[in-house]
């Protein structure tokens, strides 16, 4: 078993992270579409 305090901490923080680089990553593709059309 592992201590669920700090893995959490962690592993809710690199889900964040890659969560908010894939959000950015699909608004600029998502207006780069707009703007070219």
């Amino acid at each position: 078993m592992f201590p669920t305090t700090t893995t959490t901490k962690i592993f809710g923080f690199c889900l964040g992270v890659i969560g908010v680089f894939i959000d950015l990553k699909y608004r600029t593709a998502k207006s780069r579409r707009e703007r070219c059309s």
